[in-house]
């Protein structure tokens, strides 16, 4: 945790995405033109003075970068953002994602490094940059994210080492975490197969919304 810590202190970098999803998908930092909607907009269960975004029906997502300004070769081995989410349920949904720019979850040779959260068959959350590498995912039963409580997801890939933190929001603990360096780097620039979205998965057909809550959603360019 110490080295997380370290990064956290430095100042060059630039927020690009500040999304609080408070009854809007306005980025605040007016860099980027975003698009789309959730499936509702519903009251904070922590907070009933704020809204956040609801994401349980299939389909309904947000796209941080509507005209695809800010795709892989922009931000890959040099961002960190930041999310919360608060799930609803794991009964719905094939493989849930909170926030997708990784085709085919990295998969495929075309996939790319991009920003990953998914839970593969309602079980084993994947969160990082890929599926497809032991280093590029930090895997986490669902038994450390129980639903009805907010969870914060930090990911930052940066210089060739990946950053990830999961915090119980409720306690301020962590429940996993991962700091590793990434040997493989590949990254895609086709804006249909990894534009960032947030609340669903980017390429598969089937039903891969999040069924959850999100806000406070944060991206920071080095």
């Amino acid at each position: 945790m110490k080295r997380q810590c370290e990064l956290l202190k430095h100042d060059d970098w630039k927020l690009v995405i500040d999304m609080p999803l408070d009854n809007s998908i306005v980025n605040q930092t007016g860099f980027y033109v975003q698009s789309g909607n959730p499936s509702s907009w519903v009251d904070d269960p922590s907070d009933s003075s704020r809204k956040v975004a609801c994401f349980n029906t299939k389909g309904p997502v947000v796209y941080p970068d509507a005209n695809y300004e800010l795709k892989q070769s922009v931000y890959a081995n040099k961002f960190r953002m930041s999310i919360d989410f608060w799930k609803i349920n794991y009964t719905s949904g094939n493989h849930p994602n909170l926030i997708d720019s990784c085709y085919g979850g990295g998969w495929q040779t075309t996939g790319g490094l991009g920003i990953q959260s998914q839970c593969t068959s309602r079980s084993i959350w994947h969160f990082g940059i890929s599926d497809r590498f032991t280093d590029t995912k930090l895997e986490v039963s669902k038994t450390l994210i129980p639903i009805q409580k907010w969870f914060r997801y930090f990911l930052q890939y940066y210089n060739d080492f990946m950053d990830i933190v999961l915090t119980d929001l409720q306690t301020g603990n962590i429940v996993a975490e991962k700091h590793t360096a990434i040997t493989t780097v590949t990254t895609l620039d086709s804006s249909d197969k990894c534009k960032l979205r947030l609340g669903a998965n980017n390429q598969w057909s089937d039903d891969r919304t999040s069924y959850a809550y999100l806000r406070n959603f944060k991206l920071w360019l080095h």
